[in-house]
This record gives C-alpha cells, sequence and structure tokens, in this order.
C-alpha cells in the first residue's frame, strides 16, 4: 500500500471527508433511476434545490419515477369509475426504459368505454394525452368521461420508498427549469394520505363516512407528485417561492426565506406526514379535504424536524429528459378507502396525481413561465366542480 492510499483511508474518518462520501453515495444511488440523455444541471436549479426535512414518523419515503413505472400495472379505469382493464404493456425486452417511453411518448392507447355494459369500443385515446380520471378542463383528451382514464396501479411492496443511504432520502429530486423564469422542484412517494383530527363541517354526501374516518390516518390514493417552485428574474436570481399544499400554491417573496436557508441558498422545505404537503415551517396545518362527495373539514398536516433529510442539489433529475414525462394518467390508484363496496366510503374516492408534463402547470398563474419553445407554459388553474387534483 502507498503512502498516497494510506492517507485516502485515514482521511475517510474525517467529517468533510464524509459527508463527501455521503455524497457520491446518494449521487449513485439516484444514477440507479438515471437515463444517459441527461445534460449537466444548471447552476441556477442547483443553487436553490430544497433541503427537505422528512417528518420523523414518516413511513412512506420519497422513490424514483422508474421504480413506480417498473413496478406498477397499467389499467384503464372504467365506466363509472370501476377498476376497469389492464393494458397491454410495452414489450418486455426493451425494460423500464421501454415502459417509461411508451408511457411518455403515447405508445400505449386504450379505447373509452361506451354503453351500459361499457364495451371499450370508443375512440382510442394514448397515454401522453390527458386522460387523469376526475381532472378536465380544456386540456382533457376529446370525448373521455371524466371517470375514465389511465392509471398506474402500484403495488404494497413500492409504497415504502427508496431506502435512506448514510442516514439520508436517496431518491432523484426532479426539477423542470425555465431560464429567467422558474425552477420547479418535484417530489414523488408512491402512496398519499392525510391525518384526521375532528371534522368541523360535514357535508350531506358524507354524513354517514365521516365517523368512520375521524381519529384516524387514513390512505387517499397510490402515487403522490409534490412540489416547490421558485421564480427567477432575468438573471436567474430568486425573487419568489411558492410551497404546494393539496394542489394549491402559498406564494411568499425570497426575502422570507431568507432566515430558513442553509448552505448557501437553499430553502428548507417541511414535508408533511403522509400528505407530503411542503411547508417551511415546522407545526400543524388545519386544512379541509376535497373529495368526490364534497369537503371534509378538521384534517391537519404535521410537519416536523428530527426525521431524514433530502439534499436535493446532489440527487437532480431534469423531468424533461425522462422517458414517463408527460404520462397524461394518474399515477395511482385510489386507495382501498375509494375501492370499497360500501357505497357511504366510495364517496370518499379519489385517484394519484397527474405527474410532470407539458400539461401540468410548473408555477402560480401570474409568474409567466414560458417553455422552451418560448410558449407559455401552463399554470396552476383552478379545478372545476367534481375534479380533484390528487392530494
Amino acid at each position: 500500500m502507498s503512502d498516497q492510499e494510506e492517507i485516502d483511508v485515514s482521511a475517510a474518518s474525517r467529517p468533510d471527508v464524509r459527508r463527501s462520501l455521503a455524497g457520491l453515495a446518494l449521487a449513485a444511488a439516484a444514477l440507479g433511476a438515471a437515463t444517459p440523455a441527461h445534460a449537466a444541471v444548471p447552476a441556477a436549479v442547483e443553487r436553490y434545490a430544497p433541503h427537505v426535512r422528512i417528518h420523523p414518523a414518516e413511513t412512506t419515503l420519497p422513490t424514483a419515477a422508474r421504480d413506480l413505472v417498473a413496478a406498477a400495472g397499467v389499467r384503464w379505469r372504467g365506466c363509472r369509475f370501476t377498476a376497469g382493464v389492464r393494458v397491454a404493456d410495452a414489450p418486455a425486452a426493451g425494460g423500464v426504459h421501454a415502459r417509461e417511453a411508451a408511457l411518455g411518448r403515447g405508445r400505449l392507447a386504450h379505447r373509452v368505454g361506451v354503453g351500459a355494459r361499457c364495451r371499450y369500443v370508443g375512440r382510442p385515446v394514448a397515454s401522453n394525452l390527458l386522460s387523469r380520471p376526475l381532472q378536465g378542463g380544456p386540456l382533457r383528451a376529446r370525448g373521455v368521461p371524466l371517470t375514465q382514464g389511465f392509471v398506474l396501479d402500484l403495488p404494497a411492496r413500492v409504497r415504502r420508498g427508496r431506502a435512506p443511504v448514510a442516514g439520508e432520502v436517496s431518491a432523484p429530486m426532479y426539477f423542470e427549469y425555465v431560464p429567467g423564469r422558474v425552477v420547479t422542484y418535484w417530489f414523488l412517494s408512491a402512496d398519499s394520505g392525510v391525518v384526521v383530527d375532528a371534522f368541523d363541517a360535514v357535508p350531506p354526501a358524507l354524513a354517514q363516512v365521516a365517523p368512520l374516518l375521524a381519529g384516524r390516518r387514513l390512505r387517499l390514493h397510490e402515487g403522490d407528485w409534490e412540489r416547490v417552485a421558485v421564480r427567477l428574474d432575468a438573471t436567474d436570481r430568486a425573487v419568489e417561492i411558492a410551497y404546494y399544499q393539496h394542489g394549491r400554491p402559498r406564494v411568499e417573496p425570497w426575502a422570507a426565506a431568507a432566515g430558513r436557508l442553509e448552505d448557501g441558498e437553499h430553502p428548507v422545505v417541511f414535508s408533511a406526514l403522509a400528505s407530503h404537503a411542503s411547508y417551511p415551517e415546522a407545526g400543524a396545518h388545519r386544512f379541509a379535504v376535497a373529495t368526490g362527495g364534497g369537503t371534509l373539514a378538521g384534517t391537519y398536516d404535521a410537519t416536523a424536524d428530527g426525521g431524514l433529510r433530502w439534499r436535493g442539489e446532489r440527487l437532480l433529475r431534469d423531468a424533461r429528459a425522462e422517458g414517463w414525462y408527460g404520462f397524461g394518467g394518474a399515477w395511482g390508484a385510489p386507495a382501498p378507502l375509494g375501492e370499497s363496496t360500501d357505497p357511504r366510503l366510495r364517496a370518499a374516492r379519489d385517484i394519484g396525481p397527474l405527474g410532470p408534463g407539458p400539461r401540468r402547470g410548473v408555477a402560480p398563474c401570474g409568474w409567466g413561465a414560458t417553455d422552451r419553445a418560448g410558449r407559455v407554459a401552463p399554470c396552476d388553474v383552478p379545478l372545476g366542480a367534481g375534479e380533484l387534483p390528487g392530494l
């Protein structure tokens, strides 16, 4: 063994070197979900990558989109929001890369169910068109009923997420970047739920449901895409930050985040227990849950320090370079609550969210984000009656 080798081994016990080694281990873990087409991460994206605090009691850790795509069954949700049918998959020889490309580039298609027997003889719909059940609007694929559409059906084995490495989250943190406008950081988990306290208000359609739910931590649906967006000026300096909570952004001036930055200009973000909504501080945050049967007021998000940490700058992946980018269906089926044969519980239906893509907003309306071709990108348009964002 040479002197240089001896020095390298002994140096591994130093704190600064241990941090470097941990960073390399995390980067290697993220590359397990990588594609070779990724370019270097832009400086502004790395500069403002969040440092996320995972709740100490969290059981569903962040994961990689590739892990979910590889494990999921692809289904077409049927008439009247039934489980529907399994869709013919990409060739096995292509592996997970082929599955991702099939989803994101519209190489899978299924016909719309029609008639009382829901026969699948209607118009074919490609997987990269917006078909997520329960989500309408002008971007929805023409002729697809609100209760039908593509869904990734996730097995229970992926629910825990990616195992930590060196005591930190090892999953990729995805981003979308529009120079001089915005950078959005996406966080993916395989499950989503809420913590229920006591209901302040119960709509008539859910009057019988509330007693079954109060005081429980509930699974709402599989799959969960959460995010934080940073508004940039023409020189790529941060001017505002948006913390997303249940489909709605909480926007603050960048100056308000100044006291919550670490290791340079990385904003600290607290991920809520079960729901994974993003907050700038620890505590209890009450909100109302919109369901297919009405709105339940009295649920809350709990955020706390002391759990795993997720340093985004070490694990960044360009969402637009991923094969799955643009999949227009739901990233997850309803949890058993929504699948129940009990009509009281089926009223509380929900389904996994729409993931990153050209039909998903990247920033709050008013930020003026444009895509790479200079066209205005979709912003966060409020959903209509009966439409659910996937909490």
